[in-house]
C-alpha cells in the first residue's frame, strides 16, 4: 500500500506539470501486481476450483494511433508472473507453474491536454510452465481468453512519462495442453481469472 500510494503521489505530481506527447508510439516498461487469481472447478478431470496468492511480475507495453485516428489504437502487452500459480489453497505449491500473457488491444484514448486516459479491450494469450517447486510434472500448456481494462498515461515531458493501468483477465475453458499425444492431454487450470494491477514509464520513440 504504501508504493501504491507513493506512486499515486508522484503521478498527480507529473500531471500538474505535464506536456502532450508528440509521436505515435508509446513504450512501457512495467511492474505488476496480480490480485484474486483463481480457477473455477474441472468437471472434466474431476478437479477443485483453486485459489492463489498475489504475485509480482513485470513486463512491457508497445502502444500506438491509428494513422488519422490519435484516439484509437492498438497496443502490444508482454508479461512474465513468475509467481502467479505458484501457491494453491487447495494443493500448496504441488503443482506450482509460471504464466507468461500476451496481450494484443484495441484501445480508445480521448483528447486531453495533459494526461491520456484510456480504455482497452482484446484477446489474450497464457503459456502456463512448471515452478521449480513443483512437485508433478505437468506438461506446459497454451490458454485463450480476453482483457479488458482502463489506465492514465502522463507526461513530465515531450518523450517521457508514467503509467498507471488496470485489467481483468479471463481465459474460456482449459488450458490446452502441448503434449503430442493427444490421449494423454489434461489440463486442472479451468476458467483462470485475475486482476492485473501495473506501474510504469513510458517512453515516446
Amino acid at each position: 500500500m504504501k508504493t501504491i500510494r507513493t506512486f499515486c503521489a508522484l503521478l498527480i505530481g507529473v500531471v500538474g506539470v505535464a506536456r502532450p506527447a508528440c509521436a505515435d508510439w508509446l513504450l512501457t516498461g512495467y511492474v505488476a501486481q496480480l490480485f484474486n487469481v483463481k480457477t473455477s472447478q474441472s468437471t472434466e478431470l474431476n478437479l477443485p476450483a483453486e485459489k492463489f496468492d498475489n504475485s509480482l511480475g513485470f513486463g512491457f507495453n508497445l502502444a500506438s494511433a491509428f494513422p488519422g485516428r490519435g484516439n484509437l489504437g492498438f497496443e502490444f502487452d508482454w508479461a512474465w508472473q513468475q509467481k502467479a500459480l505458484r501457491t494453491s489453497d487447495v494443493f500448496g505449491t504441488t503443482f506450482a507453474s509460471r504464466l507468461m500473457t500476451l496481450n494484443t488491444n484495441f484501445f480508445y484514448s480521448p483528447a486531453t491536454p495533459h494526461a491520456r486516459p484510456y480504455f482497452s479491450l482484446g484477446p489474450t494469450f497464457e503459456y502456463r510452465t512448471d515452478d521449480s517447486l513443483a512437485r508433478f510434472v505437468t506438461p506446459s500448456g497454451w490458454g485463450v481468453g480476453l482483457n479488458a481494462g482502463a489506465g492514465v498515461m502522463a507526461f513530465a515531458t515531450q518523450r517521457l512519462g508514467v503509467r498507471l493501468d488496470g485489467r481483468y483477465y479471463r481465459n474460456f475453458g482449459e488450458f490446452y495442453d502441448l503434449r503430442t499425444d493427444v490421449l494423454q492431454r489434461r489440463s486442472g487450470w479451468n476458467n483462470l481469472q485475475f486482476l492485473r494491477a501495473f506501474f510504469g514509464l513510458t517512453v515516446v520513440l
